[in-house]
């Protein structure tokens, strides 16, 4: 009998260890793990240092992880398995009653970091800030706090929010760039002094919702105006038509614990009461002028819908040449705001770094020298470097 179990374990063992190739080579080469809202790891390069240090095998792991037949199908098996336990954490998220938030864990470290960060890249957006005042232009930053800042009384008293570090943050940022009379719009504080609604951001997603982007969308326009002796039109709900979509919403959260939260949130979108005509060209070719995609009846809604995502480069035009022009950079954010921020000015253009790369940031500027110039990014993304942060050249 001990012969027979030996062999069946052996038997087991050498179909478990020849599964794995045969399953990356039938299993397709993901461009986006969808529901873990996330790029699938690449293939490391054979390099010595990687090799001496293990670094190269913990990659490759991970690469052939990321590839494994099945693994959608074997994590919604242990998502769905956490769910009925009522496990409070789930996939790194906190899932709770009201809401899903982004699990951190506890730790604490030093913060001078935050500090240093914060002069850097005030240094460096004081630079760009040069180039368009240069020419009469000027700039804005628009901070936004991410949706666990802004809901980070939600967290449990035993459990880690991260405000120990996200307030130092939009301290020391703020004063850096007060240091270099850039325009710092925190939309932290001033989401505070009108309490938090809790319809200002999604319950499922780290994005605000439409009503909360309308908000932020005034106050830089009051901005802009009193600034600049404009009177630009700053739209509300009284020159708007809501429409709410009627897909069910699968917000990032809720994404990465497959959709398993039982929510009622629906995307909202609008349209201008009086409306304008506009042209839209996406990385230099004309698309369709609108500004949402709208997915199929059989398909969930997900915030790509404002402008169909991110996208490296997108041109509105108006031909109102009275109009002044704006240039608009940040992350995912922006998405939202570029849905109605265009409709005041003759020309709204918007770059998303991450995507794209035919020019510097400061090229593009002194090409087209865009008369009011914003930065888009939250809170979690002030002192990143990368993407929307690098400003280099």
């Amino acid at each position: 009998m001990k012969n027979k179990l030996d062999y069946l374990f052996v038997m087991i063992l050498f179909g478990f260890l020849i599964s794995v190739p045969i399953g990356l080579l039938l299993s397709e080469n993901p461009e986006v793990l969808f529901y873990e809202n996330r790029q699938p790891a690449v293939f490391p390069p054979l390099e010595k240092e990687s090799i001496l240090n293990g670094s190269f095998i913990n990659m490759v792991d991970n690469y052939i992880g990321d590839r494994t037949t099945y693994r959608n199908s074997l994590i919604l098996l242990k998502t769905v398995i956490d769910m009925k336990l009522n496990r409070p954490v789930i996939n790194d998220i906190l899932v709770q009653d009201k809401l899903l938030l982004p699990y951190h864990g506890y730790s604490t470290w030093n913060t001078q970091y935050i500090l240093d960060d914060s002069v850097r890249m005030a240094k460096k957006l004081a630079e760009v800030q040069k180039i368009i005042e240069g020419y009469g232009g000027k700039l804005y930053y628009l901070g936004l706090p991410q949706q666990y800042s802004y809901f980070c009384d939600e967290y449990p008293d035993y459990m880690d929010n991260r405000t120990w570090v996200i307030g130092k943050v939009h301290l020391a940022f703020s004063q850096a760039l007060s240091e270099y009379n850039i325009s710092f719009i925190d939309m932290m504080a001033i989401y505070k002094n009108l309490g938090s609604p809790a319809e200002y951001y999604s319950h499922s997603d780290h994005h605000y919702t439409y009503n909360g982007m309308l908000v932020a969308y005034q106050e830089l326009m009051k901005q802009i105006n009193e600034d600049n002796g404009l009177s630009l039109k700053i739209y509300s709900q009284d020159d708007l038509v809501y429409t709410s979509i009627i897909n069910p919403f699968l917000g990032s959260l809720n994404r990465k614990i497959y959709g398993l939260w039982p929510s009622n949130e629906h995307i909202v979108v609008s349209s201008l009461k009086k409306p304008i005509k506009f042209t839209r060209y996406d990385n230099g070719e004309m698309v369709a002028s609108s500004l949402y995609e709208t997915p199929p009846p059989e398909k969930k809604a997900t915030y790509s819908i404002y402008m169909g995502g991110d996208i490296g480069e997108t041109i509105i035009q108006t031909e109102r040449s009275e109009l002044p022009s704006i240039l608009i950079w940040g992350d995912s954010y922006s998405n939202a705001l570029e849905t109605i921020i265009w409709a005041p000015f003759n020309e709204m253009r918007s770059l998303d770094l991450r995507y794209y790369s035919e020019q510097t940031l400061t090229s593009y500027i002194l090409e087209y020298k865009p008369d009011i110039l914003v930065c888009i990014r939250d809170d979690t993304s002030f002192l990143d470097f990368s993407g929307n942060g690098n400003l280099s050249g």
